[in-house]
């Protein structure tokens, strides 16, 4: 990761039922992910208090609305998790999903279609060059805001186009621009 920029703000989220090989993946993560540049927005396997459930959502919430990344473990199901990578989409903020390759995968998760989510199945030898590998790339890929003013007649169209192909104005914007740069890089 560049190290100019501040680090990359990681909400990382798991199934929370407490298991001892759980707990080994689930720390394995969490060093991995200090190690290789990320601020955690909330370190809750270090927490130890328990919480009344309003109070819970709303930590998790705010932890969530400060991350630049969610990285979520799906190894082992669980509601809440897949509620926050919902969240997390809808707030337009890109998701690492990862999946233990010696767990039956949910039919559901790997199917998500998004330009935010990453999906990756790992081993346990694996997944700390996985971690480093995605969040180094993540880190590079994260995305800024600019404002652009269009006028009414490109709006209409760039808004057809995005609901034809099925993706946001701002998808097919870059989409748009990738071609292009990859179209010149030939030239």
């Amino acid at each position: 990761m560049d190290k100019k920029r501040n680090k990359l703000k990681v909400y990382f989220t798991v199934a929370a039922i407490p298991d001892k090989e759980r707990a080994a993946v689930y720390n394995m993560v969490r060093e991995a992910l200090l190690k290789y540049g990320a601020d955690l927005t909330y370190d809750w396997l270090h927490d130890n208090e328990t919480y009344a459930p309003a109070v819970l959502f709303k930590k998790t919430s705010e932890a969530l609305e400060l991350a630049d990344l969610v990285v979520a473990d799906v190894t082992f199901p669980s509601t809440g998790v897949g509620q926050q990578i919902s969240q997390a989409i809808a707030k337009k903020i890109p998701v690492l999903i990862l999946k233990a390759k010696w767990k039956q995968p949910s039919k559901f998760t790997p199917g998500v279609q998004n330009e935010l989510v990453r999906y990756v199945e790992y081993e346990k030898e694996t997944l700390r060059s996985l971690i480093k590998e995605n969040i180094q790339k993540i880190g590079r890929e994260r995305f800024e805001k600019f404002n652009l003013i269009l006028t009414p007649d490109l709006n209409s169209i760039l808004q057809l186009q995005s609901e034809k192909i099925g993706v946001s104005k701002s998808q097919l914007l870059r989409s748009i621009i990738r071609s292009w740069l990859s179209s010149q890089e030939k030239d």
